[in-house]
């Protein structure tokens, strides 16, 4: 694992995590793809700026196996603008 996003890789022990419940991540992530409930998925794990586990499984799309998922593969947010406008009508309150 290199860089991504600008973020180095460190260790998961050096930023206090349990490697083992980290390896969990892909196979969870991957059986949601299997069950398609998702097409795909990618995972990132970071603390202090420090990346320390990442994970691409799936594709693009649920019918078009060929359209291959990446770390830099887009995705697009439908409706941001509910939350947002939730979180500050209720911090006014």
């Amino acid at each position: 694992m290199g860089e991504i996003g600008g973020l180095a890789a460190s260790s998961a022990a050096d930023q206090g995590f349990d490697e083992g419940r980290l390896n969990k991540i892909g196979p969870a992530m991957a059986s949601a793809v299997e069950s398609r409930h998702v097409s795909g998925a990618v995972t990132v794990v970071a603390r202090r700026g420090k990346v320390v586990h990442s994970n691409v499984v799936g594709s693009l799309d649920l019918d078009a196996q060929d359209g291959k998922l990446g770390m830099n593969s887009l995705f697009r947010m439908y409706s941001q603008s509910k939350p947002v406008c939730a979180v500050v009508t209720m911090s006014l309150f």
